[in-house]
């Protein structure tokens, strides 16, 4: 029953805030009830429930039913088709309540009927709700429970549907009709992120902060001029958060405005031109959340709610982690780099997904694993930080030069903000525990620099020996060697390295080589352009 707890929570701090005292029931029907299923767009669906039963969708992603155009009680016929068409065109497809005919298609259109889409009206959304609370009524009185009437149960075990077992409990579990109109309310909290998982907090706040989103979402989805997804409440709850947590945001909920936020939280498919909700990266959310709790640590449960129930199960989510890594980007970049590049270095934390992350056992630092990262271990592989070096081509048009050079750039910008997520990283995976100077690696890439000047060591020996090893015990060894190159004033620096790794324990050392050798592609970039 982790919905009917999650909604729960919601409702007391709800009714805390409104100074109301609703009852589960009260509020489904007051508020739930209107903003999920009382319009042609319904904003959740719940397979085999009684707000579904009989329905179809138009292309744009309104609800309704299927009617045969009847007179007298029977299904009208005409002489030809053409003469169905007519009476389609002038009596039936301008009505208010119309949605959708199949206008091509002669078993919904021709002389022996007339089939088409249309709107439920208010009696009959009413009608609906009439249905699931005698529904859950009979349900409660029967001691009979199935997924159809109560979230995050498996569905009906009668021939008529198939069965789905996730998150069943052979305890005998004393269940209230107020348990069945929570678990639909908290059904509609939960967080939709990458990988097709959606997260629920049991947190006063974030509950409250979702619901109103779901005001918003209502309000743009109700758009006529907008051909909108609809079913999506666990997907928008995630960029809600997102837009609403974002430093700028001033409480601006026009679609327009949500539309061209530097989040990408719209898509719009090119063919059908359907508008539906982007789904947000976990990672992205993290961050979005840890900007605006006070607690270092929440715990989640990770699973979704739907025909076939998966549970994941809980776990904490650290937002320390996430501040952590904030935090030594504007130490590292400065705030400005660390606010324009925010949108960019968000995406990259966590990119091995959530499953991944749970598999860990936390969601914290060591989840937010950077994409790309791991590629560079245990290699002699290195980043790609020279700065482009272009010129007109023969023949080249100034308009197409300035494309490639502005391209190139693009690209470039890319790579140091990749750049500067790695490092990030990799310097909150070196000091997790304890103080270190951030700057370390960058003090020693910018000493191998001046030896290759100064004691006149060569670049082939730091880039195809020292950075280049597969161990720690080889890193050691041609430190050794790098330290009797070195005159004797210069080679503390080196000592000290040698010591320091010598102590490192194997995975922290991978860390700082990986690092080092990063520091030094960038190093080497700073002086190639000067």
């Amino acid at each position: 029953m982790i919905a009917a707890t999650i909604g729960r929570t919601f409702l007391k701090a709800w009714n805390q805030r409104e100074k109301k005292n609703l009852t589960a029931k009260d509020f489904f029907e007051q508020e739930y009830f209107h903003y999920f299923f009382n319009h042609p767009k319904y904003m959740q669906w719940v397979t085999n429930s009684p707000f579904v039963q009989e329905l179809s969708s138009d292309p744009k992603g309104n609800y309704g039913v299927r009617t045969k155009y009847k007179k007298d009680g029977k299904t009208m016929v005409f002489e030809t088709d053409n003469d169905a068409l007519l009476f389609y065109q002038t009596n039936i497809k301008n009505r208010e309540d119309f949605l959708f005919c199949y206008e091509n298609d002669k078993k919904k259109l021709s002389k022996k009927g007339i089939e088409f889409l249309k709107t439920l009206n208010k009696e009959e959304r009413n009608k609906k709700l009439t249905d699931f609370i005698n529904k859950a009524e009979l349900s409660k009185e029967n001691n009979d429970f199935d997924g159809s009437i109560v979230i995050g149960y498996p569905a009906s075990e009668s021939d008529e549907f198939p069965v789905f077992s996730g998150q069943v409990s052979n305890l005998s579990i004393t269940n209230t009709l107020d348990d069945i109109y929570l678990s639909w309310i908290g059904s509609g909290l939960g967080i939709g992120v990458e990988g097709a998982y959606t997260i629920y907090f049991d947190e006063p706040h974030l509950l409250i902060d979702i619901y109103e989103g779901w005001i918003v979402y209502r309000t743009i989805i109700n758009d006529l001029n907008i051909k909108h997804q609809t079913k999506q409440i666990d997907t928008w709850n995630g960029q809600w958060l997102a837009y609403k947590y974002d430093k700028y945001y001033k409480g601006e909920n026009d679609f327009v405005i949500i539309n061209n936020h530097k989040n990408r939280i719209f898509k719009i498919d090119e063919k059908t031109g359907i508008v539906s909700v982007d789904t947000i990266p976990w990672s992205k959310l993290l961050f979005s959340i840890s900007r605006n709790s006070s607690k270092d640590q929440i715990i989640g449960f990770v699973g979704t709610f739907s025909k076939d129930n998966k549970s994941l199960g809980f776990y904490p989510f650290h937002f320390s982690s996430a501040n952590k890594l904030i935090d030594y980007y504007k130490i590292l970049f400065g705030e400005n780099l660390a606010l324009q590049d925010s949108n960019q270095y968000e995406s990259l934390f966590g990119y091995n997904g959530l499953k991944y992350a749970c598999e860990l056992g936390s969601i914290g630092l060591q989840a937010l694993e950077p994409k790309g990262l791991r590629k560079y271990f245990g290699n002699d592989s290195n980043l790609k930080l020279a700065k482009p070096n272009l010129s007109i081509k023969k023949d080249e048009s100034d308009n197409d030069y300035a494309i490639r050079k502005e391209n190139a750039n693009n690209k470039d910008y890319e790579n140091i903000v990749t750049f500067r997520t790695y490092k990030t990283w990799l310097i909150a995976m070196i000091t997790k525990n304890k103080e270190e100077n951030l700057h370390y690696s960058e003090d020693i890439a910018k000493a191998f620099i001046k030896y290759r000047s100064e004691a006149r060591i060569e670049k082939k020996f730091i880039e195809e020996k020292l950075l280049s090893v597969k161990s720690k015990r080889q890193f050691l060894q041609e430190l050794s060697t790098f330290i009797t190159m070195v005159p004797i004033e210069l080679a503390d620096k080196i000592k000290e390295l040698r010591d320091k790794v010598y102590l490192m324990p194997e995975d922290e050392f991978g860390y700082l080589f990986v690092l080092l050798k990063f520091d030094y592609a960038y190093q080497e970039r700073l002086i190639t352009n000067n």
